[in-house]
């Protein structure tokens, strides 16, 4: 948990995929390609993304996001 916010501190693509409008799928190629930056965690090598970078991510490709809380840190609306 984030101190200062009360938000998660890292999200998994699955999370992320029920809180942004696209797929998981996206997401991971997005990760894979350097547009979302996290970490590769674990020998399974899961994909997790920060807070702050999932903040500049919505902020610098204004997308929307479901939980309002996160919409409201990162200044960008919900989906219409």
């Amino acid at each position: 948990m984030h101190t200062k916010t009360g938000l998660q501190a890292f999200y998994t693509v699955g999370e992320l995929s029920r809180i942004l409008p696209m797929s998981d799928q996206t997401l991971r190629r997005y990760f894979d390609a350097g547009i979302i930056r996290g970490k590769r965690i674990g020998p399974a090598k899961r994909r997790l993304v920060g807070l702050d970078a999932l903040i500049d991510f919505l902020r610098e490709h204004k997308v929307p996001c479901t939980d309002p809380r996160l919409a409201a840190e990162a200044k960008v609306g919900a989906p219409s």
